[in-house]
């Protein structure tokens, strides 16, 4: 497939729509057309991407704190509490579907919930010093995996991610050091924990890609397709024809 330019909305579209008439059951390609529907505003459209990409996979946070978003947006606010509720669920650090719940609420006047709400939003962004430095441990990793150190960046990566389980960027990096280790199977299994914690990581899933070339596995076409076509919606995603680190946090 020939990829046209990043300004080409309607050929954005089209791809992505044909991504899904290939594959009607990627729950990812649902949800990054749900996004994409977001962004020129088709509300409807954008709720049913992303209500098929959560039937398809049930633990994508970002997928239900996005349909709070546009539940609300459409005075679906009963819809929206319970997606916000889910996506807080599903990642309890995760501030802005905290946030947006908080908000629903006390629009709705419902005043001790949403006051219990923004108080978990005051203790997640009082936890930022834990998530500091499991920056500065995933930062402190990628140096040493640069320079040959694999088993101690991937102390620093695993570390990082103890503090932060939600970390993506850390578990993509273990992916690196993993797959330049050889451990193929660990390193497939890092890189589907960063995308599940971020699903529009293009490194992570073109990283997958390759390991599933690598080992032969028939839907490598398909993850690596997929990854050119997210690049078109995220093109600060770098040089996908090298294996590159990722040192800023989600």
């Amino acid at each position: 497939m020939t990829l046209r330019s990043l300004g080409d909305v309607p050929a954005a579209r089209s791809e992505f729509e044909l991504a899904l008439r290939l594959n009607p059951d990627d729950a990812l390609a649902h949800y990054q057309l749900g996004r994409f529907m977001i962004l020129q505003k088709e509300l409807l459209e954008a709720a049913r991407h992303l209500e098929e990409s959560v039937r398809l996979k049930p633990d994508l946070a970002d997928a239900y704190a996005k349909l709070g978003v546009v539940y609300k947006s459409l005075g679906k606010n009963e819809q929206a509490e319970k997606a916000f509720r889910t996506a807080v669920r599903l990642n309890p650090q995760m501030e802005k579907a905290a946030y947006g719940l908080a908000q629903l609420l006390q629009a709705e006047g419902k005043t001790a919930e949403a006051q219990k709400a923004f108080e978990q939003v005051r203790e997640l962004k009082a936890n930022s010093s834990a998530l500091a430095d499991a920056s500065s441990l995933n930062a402190t990793g990628v140096v040493r995996m640069n320079s040959g150190e694999l088993d101690e960046a991937l102390e620093k990566f695993r570390a990082a991610l103890t503090l932060d389980p939600t970390y993506a960027a850390a578990a993509y990096n273990q992916g690196l050091v993993l797959a330049r280790q050889g451990k193929t199977p660990e390193a497939i299994q890092s890189f589907r924990t960063a995308i599940r914690l971020r699903p529009g990581f293009v490194l992570a899933h073109y990283g997958l890609g390759l390991l599933l070339q690598l080992a032969g596995d028939p839907l490598a076409d398909e993850q690596l397709r997929k990854a050119q076509l997210m690049k078109r919606l995220v093109p600060q995603a770098g040089d996908m024809n090298k294996t590159t680190s990722a040192e800023d946090p989600d």
